[in-house]
């Protein structure tokens, strides 16, 4: 669905001055707010009962900054009465709450999350709606290397089998053959692509699996200069680890060098990619041991997203927006893997 605006900001005037802050901070990240001061002009003569709930219903979502005040007034009660009806209608984080008090809003369910503005900065607060936006494919990954920055080498090896080609001596009715050879076709399309932009011959694998299917596709989105989700739903990493360099959570940004993948016996590389999210959490550090029980001295560090939503990978991702495998014949989304909506 196409938006008029990917956010809209609704406050009262008395925290116009910290709002003024967050859109000067979601400028700076390109990101155009429905902001009442740089809509003056064309708000003009219109009327506010009609005109604010329209921008409402056509903004993506839409960040409410509660206080005494917002709850107390005419008009931002208006909004947010607005604003809590349309949150009804969606199936995303519409509503995007940031406190400046405990003011209650009557409508607004307690259990959902907000940010404190007492102890988020505007430019902190900008950062968090922009990878709200990521996450929903509203706006380009741009990667950047905020938080824990971590290495990897190890990717994961796709293995051969036997192949058993449908009985198509047993129907002729076209349906039934197109289900049979749908995904040997699909399986060999993204092949021709791999090849064209690799320049690896792949044949076609010994074993036609889901998992197989899977990954060839994640590697033809990459190679097509898309943003697909990773299908492992977290991300593991062997390292040397004081206490002072546990990360608790914060944006992942892994930088694949070395990137020869395995599609059955052979090995495709790919130009050095990047394994993403905004906000993962790290689990404790667990020591590894050596074959007598003995430490090693490393560690196997667990980043798991916060959200639910999956890590996604990339080649080149300037302009480029999420996409998913998941659209192949029989393929059905893992369970582990919440895609954005």
């Amino acid at each position: 669905m196409t938006y008029q605006h990917e956010v809209a900001l609704s406050f009262a005037g008395e925290q116009r001055e910290y709002v003024q802050a967050v859109v000067d901070e979601l400028k700076k990240l390109r990101i155009e707010p429905f902001y009442d001061n740089d809509y003056g002009v064309e708000l003009w003569g219109k009327s506010h009962l009609t005109e604010l709930p329209s921008r409402y219903r056509n903004s993506a979502m839409v960040v409410m900054f509660i206080s005494k005040d917002y709850v107390a007034k005419a008009w931002p009660k208006h909004e947010a009465s607005f604003i809590l009806h349309e949150l009804l209608d969606r199936t995303h984080e519409y509503l995007l709450p940031v406190r400046f008090d405990d003011a209650e809003l009557e409508g607004l369910d307690p259990s959902i999350h907000y940010q404190d503005a007492n102890k988020v900065a505007p430019g902190t607060l900008a950062s968090a709606i922009e990878s709200k936006l990521v996450a929903m494919g509203l706006r380009p990954r741009k990667i950047a290397a905020k938080g824990q920055i971590v290495s990897y080498n190890l990717l994961p090896r796709l293995q051969g089998g036997t192949v058993t080609l449908p009985p198509l001596e047993q129907t002729r009715d076209p349906k039934r053959v197109r289900e049979l050879l749908g995904p040997y076709v699909q399986l060999a399309d993204d092949l021709v692509v791999i090849a064209r932009e690799t320049g690896a011959h792949v044949p076609m694998p010994l074993e036609l699996n889901d998992e197989t299917r899977v990954w060839v596709r994640v590697l033809r989105r990459m190679l097509e200069g898309g943003v697909p989700p990773w299908p492992i739903a977290t991300f593991e990493r062997s390292l040397v680890l004081t206490a002072s360099a546990v990360p608790t959570e914060g944006a992942l940004f892994v930088r694949i060098q070395t990137s020869n993948i395995m599609v059955g016996e052979h090995a495709v590389a790919l130009p050095p990619f990047g394994i993403y999210h905004p906000h993962v959490r790290f689990t404790d550090p667990s020591p590894e041991l050596d074959t007598f029980g003995r430490p090693t001295g490393r560690h196997t560090l667990t980043a798991a997203p916060v959200d639910g939503t999956p890590l996604v990978a990339y080649i080149a991702a300037e302009g480029a927006r999420t996409s998913t495998p998941w659209d192949l014949e029989g393929i059905t989304e893992p369970p582990e893997l919440a895609l954005p909506e």
